[in-house]
């Protein structure tokens, strides 16, 4: 049996480069109804890639096993990079996009997302949970998920990507030693897949843990989102010359699993030749 696990992060729906679907209907059936038709290229591109992306992770596998990463929405704070400034609507449109995977889906679980963008309540996060059906109709900090055997920790933040491309997984090496000595002070064995958001840049890195359990290779992942770098980001990540857009998903057969890439890198950077 075949179990596929998709990771979906950092969607940011109501960001002008956030993910989107075609068209939002607000307050429907109300004198107060709306109609969002803002499919820039961006957003469209967005959109056709995750519903390619959803085509390809219903294909080959027994079952689906959906993780939500977070910062599905982007909130209201960053008020000039929005299209629409109402929560529930950034809600609506997430709910619009997701649903019909979480419904083909066997298993949805959801992990909390950033205060920037939620609130400082979490009060959407708790909405979309109920309204998707996931695991308890909650989003926890942090949860740990295991498919035939393979055991995956799911937090929306954690190890920040290096600044340098030969720094890029260093973080992370120190943050896997970290559960990996944590482990061996509980006692517990440490978990075989380490997935974390956030920082809409895709990393990847191993480390071999000794223990009473023998010896095992841990995996962790910083994963791509479904959102183009905006204006705040160009300007403050200095090396920041392409996006990960998309994500990376595992087949899990046996106790034993395989990953598999499906992002894009986006050059985000204006390019021209003088003369032409």
């Amino acid at each position: 049996m075949i179990s596929r696990f998709a990771p979906i992060a950092d969607t940011h729906c109501g960001l002008n480069v956030g993910l989107m679907p075609p068209k939002v209907v607000a307050n429907p059936n109300t004198s107060w109804q709306t109609t969002h038709k803002h499919h820039n290229k961006t957003q469209e591109y967005l959109y056709k890639k995750f519903k390619k992306a959803e085509k390809t992770i219903f294909k080959g596998a027994d079952e689906v096993v959906t993780a939500l990463m977070g910062d599905a929405i982007h909130g209201i704070r960053d008020t000039g990079g929005v299209w629409t400034n109402s929560l529930k609507v950034q809600k609506d449109a997430y709910i619009a996009i997701v649903l019909p995977w979480v419904n083909k889906s066997s298993a949805t679980y959801s992990v909390q997302g950033t205060k920037w963008h939620v609130g400082e309540d979490g009060v959407v996060e708790q909405q979309y949970a109920q309204e998707l059906g996931v695991y308890k109709k909650a989003t926890f900090a942090k949860m740990e998920v295991n498919v035939q055997g393979v055991r995956i920790m799911l937090q929306h933040k954690g190890p920040k990507p290096g600044s340098r491309e030969w720094t890029k997984p260093n973080s992370m090496l120190h943050t896997l030693k970290n559960k990996h000595i944590h482990a061996l002070r509980m006692g517990v064995e440490p978990a075989d897949i380490y997935l974390w958001a956030h920082f809409h840049e895709y990393v990847q890195g191993m480390y071999e843990a000794e223990g009473p359990w023998g010896t095992k290779i841990i995996h962790g992942y910083v994963l791509p989102a479904w959102c183009s770098p905006n204006e705040y980001a160009l300007q403050n990540v200095q090396a920041l010359e392409f996006g990960n857009i998309g994500m990376i998903y595992f087949d899990i057969e046996g106790d034993k699993f395989e990953m598999h890439k499906f992002y894009d890198n986006v050059d985000v950077v204006e390019r021209v030749t003088h003369g032409r």
